[in-house]
C-alpha cells in the first residue's frame, strides 16, 4: 500500500507537504529509497529533503534515472541510472514504423543501463 500512498506524480514538482508526512510518519512504514523518473526531479528531491532536516542517504535514499551530469551548483552528487537514449530512440522509431506497416511488435523492450554511483 505505500506505493500508492508515497508516490510522486510523474513530472510533478517536490512536494514539501507529502515530504513532512514522510518525515511525520512511523518509520516503519515510510519507504526508504525514493527512485526518481529523471535526475532533475532527484535534486529537486534532495534539495527539498536539506530543506525539511531529512538526511540523505541516511534517512531516505534518492536516486535519478537518466545519467544527466551533476549541475553545478549542487554540493552533491546522486546515484542515477544512465540509459542508452539514442538507441532508445533509434529502436522506438524503428517499433514504431514497424507497427505503422501494420506489423506486430512487442509490448517490451529490453536494453542495457549503467548504473553510475
Amino acid at each position: 500500500a505505500f506505493l500508492e500512498d508515497w508516490c510522486f506524480p510523474r513530472g510533478a514538482a517536490t512536494d514539501d507537504a507529502l515530504l513532512t508526512a514522510w518525515r511525520d510518519a512511523p518509520r516503519e512504514t515510510r519507504p526508504t529509497v525514493i527512485m526518481c523518473w529523471n535526475d532533475i526531479a532527484a535534486y529537486d528531491l534532495l534539495a527539498s529533503c536539506h530543506r525539511l532536516g531529512i538526511r540523505v542517504p541516511d534517512d531516505l535514499a534518492i536516486t535519478g534515472f537518466d545519467g544527466d551530469p551533476n549541475p553545478a551548483s549542487f554540493w552533491r552528487r546522486l546515484t542515477t541510472v544512465r540509459a542508452p537514449w539514442s538507441d532508445v530512440a533509434r529502436v522506438a522509431v524503428k517499433l514504431l514504423a514497424a507497427q505503422m506497416e501494420g506489423d506486430e511488435v512487442s509490448n517490451q523492450t529490453v536494453l542495457p543501463v549503467e548504473l553510475i554511483a
